[in-house]
């Protein structure tokens, strides 16, 4: 770090994973930022969130994204300009890397604190307000086009330089965002800026995060920093419910599916918030997109690329326009977009207008009679014409003879006109009279037009009801004359959606996306939209007719293996047939016999058990409710962990598993309440912390608190049992989490000594470094790992497996390797859900799209519970949608195996 002068007395602000200073560089005395990222240089690597900040950004260059720099791993670099960025990055030899960044004055709360203090107390103006809002949203259109989620959106991560221009910045919780939508981790932005879909335990989002942040941000300069959604506590329910308090309590009318969100539960009923109150000062329009950035659907939130339109940033845009115009007005080779062709709305009996419609109603509500009046003058003004086409409807046409007989230019220049006359019929919304001329228009050309049935299908649209079918029929008349038009498309899979084709309705949104080389918001949206709704369809469906069965042997190995081994039951005298079943049951499970140890307890307990042998009822409820558990039957686990507690109160066990249910049903005060219990029945039991600090680390994971109590618990659990190997284990990840780098290495290490005939701690550790993006040290591990479990008679791991397959695709892209890695877990386990799900995705990223499917098709049919359906159902629908694209656009295959292989796989 020759090259800058750093004072480090006083750090200006705090990225993700290390303090912010400033800095001059020495040779042209130009201030730079600092960041200081500690860690150890010789055991644990550069933090894989730091690593993620520094690749994201080398692939962004905007006014409003902060400059980064690229990571160089020495220590004798040199500073350099490349495409408006600052390069550099240096290794300091003491455990630090330094990254140099523009430096910029300060940051958005500050900013907005200086400026309140300067205005004795008041607001940033409007117009000021506006200016930065454009900032943002460009700033965030931008990072949405490369597929970059930022995950982090709030006024701390915004700066503001002395030119009054926004910049977003800090990268390292950011995200390249995968098609199809795939699960992302819960470690995400600070609560009060974290839309309420993530709060509920939504895991599948997209741009849709950054856009409430947006709007939260937005708002709080209109409230002169004032948070919108303040809560002082980190619990997930205090948040939600500040959240309805101010924008009204969702329902599945406003919000389909929430009620089937984890995190889900009945909450108070609150009316939303005048918007005078909520945005004191502020113009109806600056309200509107703000609460268009607010819907609590994501697929509906407002789009950055979209805001940019709207009239409250965008004075050339008129104020009321249909929504799929928008394009319109970015295109400058089109000279008048107030001709073009219409464009539909979404139609009334869908489930897009249930919830536009009522979020509509509640947003009148809350901004006022006054502005909905004010809104429809200007409405009015954009869409009013002359009353010159109202005589349209009693010119007599032509017949089919007259028509031939004219000469062909006649009939174009006739056609042409029909057609204008019928888009000046559509902006009235005169909807009969427009199908009439565009009707006269197609029977006039002289050739099939597309564009005159893609018109006409817009007006069938706008019907009351609309004529879904119709809209289909013409639309697929569109696409015989023009395969790839885009609004023929869009407007027959809005159709089809309505009618719950939802197949069908797929097939054309994924073509639209594809064409539109997914640049298409809005087009992306409705096939995360889509998808999701036809693969909770077809899982509700599956989940009513399957028969229940047993997970994979390594899914209920590793269960079974998360608790110390206990004696089996000592029969009592005269012992009755149950009884000896019940014996025999356990026995099969020492030997991993699961099927076996399944049936026979279930046997047992229908045979009978011995009268008032207490014992081994609780024990026989306990190992059934274990086998329904694993099952997916949480509610029937639960009935007999209750019961099994009060045949047999000191049994400690069914204590702890009965916790565990209760924190998969989302009732955490139960769960703990049961660990009380357990620790009055036996406080030395090491099972119940470390059970505890799971359910602890489960806990403290989704609302990204702490992890110091799972800690707490993992190592008490290590005193009274230091043979139990996953103590130690899950000490060392929950470490990791807390980013005690340095600790959680040591463990692991520590771990390794203990434990050096386990392939677990390799495994996990093998997965912390490839997290780090170590790859070779990580590939290490892993390979002990599978020779120690290759020596393994019974239940060899097939996870290391998949694990190297992962680290072997991530660092060298070698998808053979990493493909057979995933068969050969396969031989191990035919069930393994980890290694069919990757084996798919390894295969999509070949473009072996059918072997693809044939295997997310299996991962569907293994699915444990309800969401693990959804998801595998969600791949194998894409996968289908995507091969169907290919078989109807044949001279775009290639096109798209490209755009795939310049997406990262979702792992």
């Amino acid at each position: 770090m020759q090259r800058f002068a750093v004072d480090t007395r006083r750090p200006i602000g705090h990225g993700s994973f290390g303090q912010v200073f400033q800095g001059i560089q020495r040779k042209n005395n130009q201030l730079v930022a600092v960041k200081q990222v500690k860690f150890n240089m010789f055991a644990e690597g550069i933090p894989g969130l730091g690593l993620r900040e520094i690749s994201n950004l080398g692939i962004v260059t905007h006014k409003h994204i902060a400059k980064y720099s690229h990571l160089i791993e020495r220590s004798d670099t040199s500073t350099d300009f490349k495409d408006g960025r600052l390069i550099y990055a240096d290794v300091s030899p003491k455990g630090s890397v330094y990254i140099v960044m523009e430096y910029v004055d300060m940051d958005l709360h500050r900013y907005i604190k200086v400026v309140k203090n300067n205005n004795d107390g008041a607001a940033l103006p409007e117009p000021l307000i506006q200016r930065l809002s454009r900032h943002l949203f460009k700033g965030l259109a931008h990072l949405h086009m490369h597929r970059i989620i930022h995950r982090d959106i709030k006024p701390g991560n915004i700066l503001i330089d002395s030119n009054q221009c926004l910049k977003i910045a800090d990268f390292g919780l950011s995200r390249i965002h995968a098609v199809p939508c795939v699960p992302m981790s819960f470690e995400a932005t600070t609560l009060a800026y974290r839309a309420p879909d993530i709060i509920l335990g939504e895991r599948l989002y997209t741009a849709a995060f950054d856009m409430w942040s947006a709007g939260c941000v937005v708002a709080e300069m209109a409230r002169a920093g004032d948070t919108l959604f303040r809560c002082r506590s980190l619990n997930l329910d205090q948040q939600l419910e500040e959240i309805f308090k101010n924008l009204g309590t969702p329902n599945e009318d406003i919000w389909p599916g929430v009620s089937k969100l984890p995190g889900w539960k009945e909450f108070e009923h609150w009316e939303p918030k005048q918007a005078a109150d909520l945005f004191p000062g502020l113009s109806v329009n600056g309200m509107d997109l703000i609460l268009q950035c607010l819907f609590y659907p994501a697929c509906y939130r407002i789009s950055a690329a979209r805001a940019l339109l709207h009239p409250w940033l965008n004075k050339h845009v008129p104020h009321q326009f249909p929504e799929k115009l928008a394009p319109y007005y970015l295109d400058p080779l089109i000279p008048n977009p107030r001709t073009m062709a219409p464009t539909p709305t979404p139609s009334e009996d869908s489930i897009v207008e249930r919830v536009q419609t009522f979020v509509g109603e509640n947003r009148r509500v809350v901004i006022g009679a006054a502005a909905a009046v004010t809104a429809l003058g200007i409405g009015y003004l954009v869409y009013s014409r002359s009353s010159g086409d109202k005589g349209d409807k009693k010119k007599p046409g032509l017949d089919e003879a007259e028509i031939k007989a004219l000469p062909t230019e006649d009939r174009l220049k006739r056609a042409a006109e029909l057609k204008s006359r019928g888009n000046s019929a559509y902006t009235q919304r005169d909807f009969e009279l427009a199908v009439n001329l565009y009707s006269q228009a197609i029977a006039m050309s002289p050739k099939p037009e597309a564009v005159f049935y893609s018109n006409r299908a817009a007006c069938y649209t706008n019907f009351k009801p609309p004529q879904h079918q119709k809209v289909i029929e013409d639309c697929t008349q569109a696409l015989k004359l023009d395969p790839k038009y885009a609004k023929a498309l869009n407007r027959r899979a809005t159709a089809l959606e309505a009618i719950d084709n939802l197949k069908d309705a797929l097939r054309d949104f994924t073509a639209l996306a594809i064409i539109e080389r997914f640049k298409n918001d809005a087009a992306s949206a409705a096939v995360e939209r889509v998808l999701a709704k036809l693969s909770t369809k077809q899982a509700e469906e599956i989940m009513r007719a399957r028969e229940p069965r047993l997970p994979s042997v390594t899914f209920i190995g590793a269960y079974f293996a998360a608790f110390r081994p206990r004696p089996n039951v000592i029969l009592p005298d005269y012992a009755t047939k149950g009884d000896h079943m019940l014996l025999e049951a356990q026995e099969a499970l020492s030997e991993s016999q699961f099927t076996k140890a399944h049936e026979l307890v279930n046997a047992a307990i229908d045979a009978g058990l011995s009268e008032n042998w207490n014992e081994g009822l609780g024990e026989a409820l306990n190992l059934r409710g274990t086998f329904k558990f694993l099952m997916g039957d949480t509610v029937g686990a639960k009935a007999d962990f209750v019961a099994s507690t009060q045949a047999h109160p000191d049994l400690v066990q069914s204590w702890v598993k009965i916790a565990s249910v209760y924190m998969e049903l989302s009732e955490a005060e139960a769960a703990f309440a049961a660990f009380e219990s357990a620790i009055e029945k036996d406080p030395n039991c090491a099972d119940i912390y470390y059970h505890r600090g799971q359910d602890i680390y489960r806990l403290v994971f989704f609302i990204l608190s702490d992890f110091e109590k799972a800690a707490e618990d993992y190592q008490k659990s290590s005193r009274l049992d230091s043979k139990f190997v996953f103590s130690h284990i899950q000490l060392a990840v929950a470490q990791y989490k807390m980013g005690d780098l340095d600790s959680s290495m040591a463990s692991f290490r520590q771990c390794l000594l203990s434990f050096p005939n386990r392939g677990e701690p390799y495994n996990y550790y093998g997965e912390l470094l490839l997290d780090q993006q170590r790859f070779q040290e990580a590939i290490e591990k892993f390979d002990r790992s599978i020779e120690i479990e290759r020596q393994k008679k019974i239940l060899p791991n097939p996870l290391p497996l998949v694990n190297k397959a992962l680290a072997l695709y991530q660092w060298q892209q070698d998808l053979p390797s990493a493909t057979q890695l995933c068969k050969e877990a396969l031989t191990l386990d035919d069930e393994c859900d980890a290694a069919v799900a990757t084996l798919a995705q390894l295969s999509l990223q070949q473009g072996r799209v059918e072997e693809a499917i044939d295997m997310f098709s299996k991962h569907a049919s293994i699915a444990r519970t309800e969401a693990e359906l959804v998801q595998a159902l969600s791949y194998e629908n894409a996968s289908r949608a995507q091969l169907e694209f290919q078989k109807n656009y044949p001279d775009m295959a290639g096109q798209l195996a490209a755009m795939a292989q310049g997406m990262q796989a979702p792992f």
